[in-house]
């Protein structure tokens, strides 16, 4: 979404009736003035975005799933059982 009188792009949600952008912090849709709801995204294992470990080593970005080992690298998490 951009700003109509600097072009920044501004960062923004769609709404779930009708698609359109509306500005971030919008709880409400500027066009047809639906309820927007935002939907957590979800891993591969199905844990939202809070609840993901990142890998120990601090050269990988990847998090820890299955097995308690980091998904990119395969090192296995040495802190407590998940």
């Amino acid at each position: 979404m951009q700003c109509p009188n600097c072009d920044f792009q501004l960062p923004y949600k769609l709404c779930n009736q009708c698609g359109k952008p509306n500005p971030e912090n919008h709880k409400f849709c500027g066009f047809c003035g639906s309820k927007i709801i935002v939907r957590q995204a979800q891993n591969e294992s199905g844990n939202a975005p809070k609840e993901r470990l990142a890998c120990s080593d601090g050269m990988c970005i990847g998090i820890i799933g299955e097995g308690n080992k980091c998904t990119t690298c395969g090192k296995p998490y040495s802190g407590p059982a998940l």
